[in-house]
């Protein structure tokens, strides 16, 4: 599974980047692994994003609800 975590760190850095302008080709550079590789932990570049998108929502929504246990 780093190898997963690994790839959605470095998408996360590339679209803080590039928006949504970066290939799997750059992901699979930034992680050190082939391209075909990247297929093994996501089926495309729109399911990463999604991944990654639905993580930051996850951990926003984590931070405003500890916040409000400070309130």
């Amino acid at each position: 599974m780093q190898t997963r975590q690994n790839i959605v760190e470095a998408a996360f850095r590339l679209f803080a980047e590039k928006g949504t302008e970066f290939s799997i080709s750059e992901i699979a550079g930034a992680v050190g692994i082939r391209k075909a590789s990247f297929y093994a932990h996501f089926s495309s570049k729109e399911e990463l994003l999604r991944k990654i998108i639905e993580d930051e929502a996850a951990n926003y929504f984590l931070e405003i609800k500890e916040g409000n246990r400070d309130l």
